[in-house]
């Protein structure tokens, strides 16, 4: 999501999107508690707006997950990157828990997906060249359960074992993105958002 509802509806331009989105995440969290969870990137533009998002989804029991985290695009283009908020509203968030700053696993197509709105099934909305299956012609469970996604899986869990970042001094601070990160760091250095390592302190510090 990515602010309340005037932003949210203005940014992806479709009137009434934020409504149906808040609705399915309603409908979720009332079958099963904690099963799902919004998710935003903090920009620039939107971050005072989804501070108030953020307010409201907790008031309403839904979990919700912030990013500062704003990366070139796969092609290397960095223009994405000025929607950055800045390291002092990075500190300012972090004191007050607004988000983490530390460390995973890429799990795309292992507990996440992508379904395209013609029914491709692919690992995340980056990697949209690795197609599980079609919705139109199989269903969820024949397509996570296809000889394709098996085999991507036990690919992302070898990929994990090995390579530079392994052995890379931001290791444990790296929200690592296959399709981001790994490719990157052969020519430049993973991060150009300040010292990570300092953010990590400032937020196991609270």
């Amino acid at each position: 999501m990515y602010g309340t509802k005037e932003f949210h509806d203005r940014f992806v331009g479709i009137e009434g999107a934020f409504d149906k989105s808040l609705h399915a995440l309603q409908k979720l969290n009332e079958k099963k508690k904690n099963f799902c969870m919004a998710s935003s990137v903090v920009t620039n533009e939107c971050v005072d707006s989804l501070l108030e998002l953020h307010q409201m989804l907790e008031n309403m029991g839904i979990r919700h997950r912030l990013t500062p985290l704003i990366y070139p695009t796969t092609q290397g283009d960095l223009s994405p990157t000025k929607l950055r908020i800045s390291e002092e509203k990075i500190v300012e968030l972090l004191h007050q828990k607004i988000f983490t700053y530390s460390g995973s696993e890429c799990n795309s197509g292992i507990s996440r997906i992508r379904i395209s709105p013609l029914g491709e099934v692919n690992p995340c909305e980056l990697f949209r060249n690795v197609s599980f299956g079609n919705l139109f012609e199989h269903s969820l469970k024949e397509i996570l359960s296809s000889e394709e996604r098996q085999n991507w899986i036990k690919f992302v869990r070898e990929e994990s074992k090995v390579g530079e970042c392994q052995t890379c001094e931001n290791r444990k601070y790296c929200p690592r993105c296959l399709e981001v990160l790994y490719p990157m760091c052969r020519k430049t250095p993973c991060f150009s958002y300040g010292d990570i390592r300092h953010f990590h302190r400032i937020y196991v510090s609270n």
